[in-house]
């Protein structure tokens, strides 16, 4: 799903923007064509108007007869330099239970309408399921209610806070080095090798027991 689509489904969002970390006394560096000049917005799920949609998909599925359901919004941003390739997949999906058989449902558009139906959608799979099989019960153990949790995997430094520039700065810098000394392996450059791939994965969950976290791993 294109960057631009999300924001679009959320129009009156307030969105956070990256934070640009410049280091004082770089070189100048001339950016491959087509690159952005500026750090672009940063998507997060952690916005209590995407935790709306996820509690709307959850009391959609309640609604229409889940005896349990629970929500799960993915958010992954992967970029990789020096090709400038930067792909964002999203999606939502629901998981309902119903008479012992589950039903499962997805989609990668974040609109109130589409919470709605892909949790009446989900326990509509699972009375299929249900009717098309022996009867039968689920083990269900308690399971801790989280609310409100949050959780990020420990960075010194976020590689998509960081300005392009100083990306592209960085990578002049070993490449010119590895051209002057050459590598460890036998006195060879390695320049024009670097490249440099950084990926970022958002979740949000919500269930009818009432759990509401969000990860950044």
């Amino acid at each position: 799903m294109h960057r631009r689509t999300f924001l679009c489904t959320l129009p009156s969002a307030t969105l956070p923007t990256r934070l640009v970390r410049r280091t004082p006394g770089l070189m100048p560096v001339s950016l491959p064509a087509g690159a952005p000049r500026a750090p672009t917005p940063l998507i997060t799920l952690n916005d209590p108007q995407v935790r709306v949609l996820a509690q709307t998909a959850v009391d959609a599925a309640h609604a229409a007869g889940a005896t349990y359901a629970d929500v799960r919004l993915t958010l992954t941003t992967s970029r990789n330099v020096p090709s400038l390739l930067e792909t964002v997949t999203l999606g939502m999906s629901v998981r309902a239970l119903r008479n012992g058989y589950w039903g499962w449902a997805a989609t990668p558009y974040l609109a109130a309408t589409e919470a709605s139906r892909v949790g009446r959608q989900a326990v509509r799979l699972a009375i299929a399921n249900a009717a098309s099989g022996l009867p039968r019960t689920v083990d269900w153990r308690p399971i801790p209610v989280v609310r409100g949790g949050s959780w990020t995997t420990p960075i010194a430094i976020d590689p998509f806070a960081v300005a392009l520039e100083e990306i592209f700065d960085w990578c002049a810098g070993v490449s010119t080095f590895t051209s002057t000394f050459g590598d460890a392996r036998g006195g060879q450059s390695i320049k024009n090798a670097i490249q440099l791939t950084f990926t970022k994965q958002e979740r949000l969950f919500a269930s009818t027991e009432g759990s509401d976290w969000h990860q950044q791993v």
